[in-house]
């Protein structure tokens, strides 16, 4: 997977009770047009407000505030951040980018087959929090499965028409190549699910929303629920 896809993700933060960084998961950045969006699982931002991206390894640079205006599509666990202009700006100079929608999956589809991805923060090796010197270091890691096929998908109680359901592997690989085991991947929540087709470019199809330790699966819902409820708010707010 091309380095560039690592910058599309962001570790997410809230403030702690002595008003420090603490990490809750991962977003993925998105554009269409003019319009920028932070997206994640709708427990990643919870009702943590406000939330921080990094732009900078040190406390006081953390200053990307993301306001609340914030729209949950549970029980999917899927949620959505509109940015505007001067956020998206500071993001772009810190070195993030805002992905495409034309390279997600935004239309329902069929269950996806074959190889995929995970790109995100995992709280164990991808995001490290030192108090004392007051810095932040994270970087984002890949973690590279294959996805359930779909008739094992409905076993599962779940419904393959908006789930994603990926074999558990416990390692990863940093976005040069180098790997690195993930025995937990707490923080990965809300971050990117890629379709990685043979001979093609990835493809954003989902965000990761749990895991199942037992059943060493992790499980992800479809984009497209997600692009459809933005989709809705554009078209409301230009009928204004």
């Amino acid at each position: 997977m091309p380095e560039r896809y690592g910058r599309v993700v962001a570790p997410i933060y809230r403030s702690d009770s002595m008003s420090r960084p603490d990490y809750v998961g991962t977003g993925v950045l998105v554009r269409d047009a003019s319009n920028y969006w932070l997206l994640s699982a709708a427990h990643v931002f919870g009702e943590h407000d406000p939330l921080w991206l990094p732009t900078a390894p040190a406390f006081k640079r953390v200053r990307s505030t993301i306001r609340s205006d914030k729209y949950s599509t549970d029980p999917l666990d899927l949620s959505f951040i509109e940015l505007n202009f001067p956020e998206a700006a500071g993001l772009e100079s810190a070195g993030y980018e805002f992905l495409p929608i034309s390279a997600a999956q935004i239309t329902a589809s069929e269950y996806p087959e074959g190889r995929c991805a995970i790109l995100g923060y995992p709280a164990a090796g991808g995001v490290t929090i030192n108090h004392d010197s007051e810095s932040i270091d994270y970087r984002a890691l890949i973690a590279r499965s294959n996805f359930v096929k779909r008739s094992k998908v409905s076993l599962l109680r779940l419904d393959p028409k908006v789930k994603l359901v990926i074999k558990y592997e416990d390692f990863s690989e940093d976005v040069t190549g180098k790997k690195i085991g993930i025995p937990i991947p707490s923080g990965l929540s809300g971050g990117a699910i890629w379709s990685c087709p043979k001979d093609a470019e990835p493809v954003l199809v989902g965000i990761l929303t749990e895991w199942d330790r037992k059943k060493k699966i992790l499980i992800g819902t479809q984009l497209w629920p997600m692009i459809r409820q933005i989709a809705l708010r554009l078209r409301a707010r230009a009928n204004e």
